[in-house]
């Protein structure tokens, strides 16, 4: 069964009709897969990159295809979930594994979809509604004394369908001040009745670590505790839908923890607002459009009180086909107190070369503003710049997708052009980094995916189910500036994954997911993790394994990540 994208476009529509780069992880892979977080998922998707900081979810950075982290726009259930204080929180979700439906990963820009931020990609984690009564239970314990525990019930009252889980995450840590605790409630109720139908949505993280090293590579007593509540409702009736959401983020950061006085910051941010969309089908095709209106506001000790009030205006409309050929095109006009207008328009292009075999084009032009760090920061190591001016980029896109038989092929290539960079400067490591505009840089890209699936059906003497391949080259272009960058080459150029199940026996099944990767200044380096599973009645016993070979590697830049780390767990469905 195709499933349905619904981050491609405000027109919902199937996988091998998008025309867009689309890449969905869906519950069993993630079930099954020997990630404990998020990121831990993404790093296994070709285009996308992730530059951890801490492992088991305390704090990573995610880009699409080249991009910086600031340029991906993350979205839990439709609701962007970016920090205005700055994107390295962006993965402060309060939301785990156990209650994701699926993940759809949109690699390229859709400013016209969902405003500035959109930049070179989207990341949509949608989580499980309507499930039927259950109670499930999990403990983990692993190297570095960590320990992992969670419940998840769902229980239906009248009309409604309500789940409620929390899970709880501490480690000693992997090397010196790399501690960590990890605490998340999530609640989501869905009721409908008739044609009308509501939903209920709150969510708590809480993170306290170690942060060695995080944001600067002289001090390594750094520590930082985030809180982060997220509060949704929405009302869809017929074809028209309202959400209303408020997302608070309070940070409290120490450059030193033996020495508190010496630099510590307080931030707390609100991100609000609500959406109105509606759609309609005309002869001319189906049309949606809506409008968005809130605001961002920071109370910081070190950055300021700063406010501002948004507004976007959106609509898409699709095209009957015609010959074969689906024409979609859109437009958004974001309004920001502090900036003004911007205008982005874009256009999909799809035609059905065959029933199973898709060709697509597509272009669109795509805005970020600067977050509050990058304009207000001052500390010892990283200074910011009140003069940056918002960053734009005109982005292309062409590709085709096949299905033949078991296999699923996509394959595109694209090029992104933009101006007004904002990036970290410096002339050496003995000064601190800046925020500039760092000119005119081009990105261009391809990207191949296979999926293989229901192996085992056609070839019986290959325990396989599914095996997926995939590969990225990137190459970015960029003023010739002889100063150092902090984050405009922490992609990698080459990166190859490759994940596949393994049927061992009736009811044990291992999973392997590896990746390599060669990054611009030549480091290279190969992580394989495997996890194994037995099933058991309502139990499943469960050990992870991630970087296998113990391989040696740095992240953002100088941060060494953990060597081979042994987990191991059991899962039950109590009813």
């Amino acid at each position: 069964m195709e499933p349905l994208i619904i981050t491609a476009g405000k027109i919902p529509t199937t996988l091998l009709s998008a025309s867009r780069n689309i890449v969905v992880i869906e519950e069993e892979e993630i079930r099954e897969s020997p990630a404990s977080s998020i990121e831990d998922l993404l790093k296994y998707i070709s285009g996308v990159s992730i530059n951890q900081r801490g492992p088991e979810g305390v704090q990573s950075d995610v880009s699409v295809r080249g991009g910086s982290f600031e340029q991906t726009l993350i979205l839990v259930d439709g609701i962007r979930m970016n920090n205005p204080q700055t994107a390295h929180h962006n993965l402060d979700l309060p939301v785990q594994l156990e209650d994701i439906d699926r993940i759809e990963i949109l690699k390229g820009p859709a400013a016209r979809l969902y405003g500035g931020g959109a930049y070179a990609g989207v990341i949509n984690i949608i989580t499980r509604k309507e499930e039927p009564k259950k109670l499930k239970l999990k403990a983990l314990i692993g190297n570095y004394r960590l320990l992992d525990g969670s419940f998840s019930l769902s229980q239906p009252l009248g009309l409604s369908y309500n789940t409620l889980s929390f899970c709880g995450k501490h480690s000693d840590g992997y090397r010196h001040n790399t501690d960590f605790d990890i605490w998340n409630v999530f609640f989501n109720s869905v009721g409908s009745y008739r044609e009308l139908k509501g939903n209920i949505y709150f969510g708590y993280n809480n993170k306290d670590f170690g942060a060695s090293y995080f944001y600067s590579d002289v001090y390594p007593n750094q520590r930082e505790h985030t809180k982060t509540t997220f509060l949704k409702g929405s009302i869809d009736f017929k074809k028209t839908n309202m959400n209303f959401y408020w997302r608070l983020h309070k940070d409290d950061y120490l450059l030193n923890y033996e020495d508190p006085g010496f630099y510590r910051n307080y931030h707390t941010t609100h991100s609000y607002g609500s959406v109105l969309q509606s759609s309609f089908s005309s002869v001319s095709g189906v049309t949606t459009g809506g409008l968005e209106i809130g605001g961002d506001k920071i109370e910081s000790t070190n950055l300021g009180d700063h406010s501002r009030m948004k507004a976007r205006f959106f609509f898409e409309h699709g095209l009957p086909e015609i010959h074969k050929i689906d024409v979609v095109l859109g437009s958004s006009l974001c309004y920001y107190s502090d900036w003004g207008w911007y205008f982005s328009p874009g256009i999909d292009i799809g035609y059905s070369f065959s029933k199973r075999t898709y060709l697509y084009a597509a272009i669109e032009k795509g805005l970020r503003i600067p977050s509050y760090t990058e304009l207000y920061l001052s500390s010892p190591v990283n200074i910011g710049n009140r003069d940056l001016i918002p960053e734009s980029a005109l982005s292309f896109e062409t590709g085709i997708r096949a299905a033949r038989g078991s296999i699923l092929t996509n394959i595109s290539a694209f090029i992104r052009n933009q101006k007004n960079t904002i990036d970290w400067l410096r002339e050496s490591e003995i000064e601190p980094w800046g925020a500039e505009n760092a000119g005119e840089v081009t990105v261009k890209g391809l990207d191949i995916n296979f999926t293989f699936k229901s192996i085992a059906r056609m070839y019986k003497k290959i325990p396989i189910p599914v095996i997926k391949f995939g590969y990225t080259f990137l190459n970015l272009d960029r003023d010739g500036s002889s100063l150092q960058s902090k984050y405009l080459l922490g992609y990698p150029e080459h990166k190859f994954t490759l994940s596949a199940d393994y049927d061992l026996a009736s009811n044990l099944k291992q999973v392997w997911k590896a990746r390599y990767e060669i990054l611009p200044d030549s480091e290279k380096y190969l992580i394989l993790d495997t996890g194994i599973s037995f099933e058991v009645k309502n139990s499943e016993i469960f050990l992870d394994v991630t970087n296998l070979f113990n391989t040696e590697y740095t992240q953002a830049g100088w941060i060494p990540m953990p060597g081979r780390w042994i987990k191991a767990g059991i899962r039950i469905k109590v009813y």
